[in-house]
């Protein structure tokens, strides 16, 4: 991970979306196997930033559509990357990875 300093309007999302992803690969990825591997990065170009959360587990059964999913998780994840004016592409092959890029929001003044 690059050192990326973020605005608090795009710090909380950003964890919120790491987090989730994250807890999602501990509690699905490694079902019946004695080891995984978690990757994370993250990177600033310019003014855009782009973090990706990978592991190398059994990936998301074929039956789920991830367009159209009811799952609260990603359903919270898509929403965050909406939030943050971002783009998410998800990639199902060895795995999966999750791929978010954005700019950075800026504080708004508040009434």
């Amino acid at each position: 991970v690059e050192d990326v300093k973020l605005d608090i309007e795009t710090a909380i999302p950003c964890g919120l979306i790491i987090n989730e992803l994250v807890s999602n690969s501990l509690k699905h990825a490694f079902i019946d196997r004695p080891y995984g591997k978690i990757c994370f990065n993250m990177l600033r170009d310019n003014n855009m930033i782009n973090f990706k959360v990978s592991d190398n587990g059994i990936g998301i059964p074929n039956k789920l559509q991830l367009d159209n999913t009811s799952t609260l998780g990603l359903n919270l994840v898509k929403t965050l990357v909406n939030q943050l004016e971002g783009e998410l592409t998800i990639d199902q092959n060895n795995g999966i990875s999750y791929d978010v890029i954005f700019r950075e929001m800026h504080y708004k003044e508040r009434n």
